[in-house]
């Protein structure tokens, strides 16, 4: 469980140092840095699902999948910052809310195929 909390923390000190390469210097500020730490973290996420489907290196996969993963992407800012950006611009607030599950999902399945 320790090991599951430091991997989770790791994840999310990456997401907020990919948040503050954004232009302002501030986390949360950019849908684009967002979307590329979620697509990312399900990239990784789906990679490491081969391992725990098989059971190889359970606990290696699932601190990697689970841990860092879940530390790495949030469902809460990849639907909260779009939403705000449709208070601004409706189609391209709403844009984003269809574009980021979509590429997530299509990074997810890709990370899966590699193991072929």
């Amino acid at each position: 469980m320790i090991a599951m909390a430091a991997a989770g923390a790791c994840g999310a000190i990456v997401r907020y140092l990919i948040e503050l390469t954004g232009i302002n210097a501030r986390a949360n500020t950019s849908p684009w840095l967002t979307m590329f730490a979620n697509i990312v973290g399900t990239f990784i996420a789906g990679f490491t699902v081969h391992s725990l489907v098989l059971a190889n290196g359970l606990v290696i996969s699932s601190n990697l999948a689970i841990g860092f993963c879940g530390g790495l992407t949030t469902f809460s800012s990849a639907f909260a910052i779009p939403m705000l950006f449709e208070k601004r611009d409706k189609s391209y607030g709403l844009f984003l809310i269809v574009l980021t599950p979509a590429l997530c999902a299509a990074a997810f399945l890709y990370g899966i195929s590699l193991h072929k």
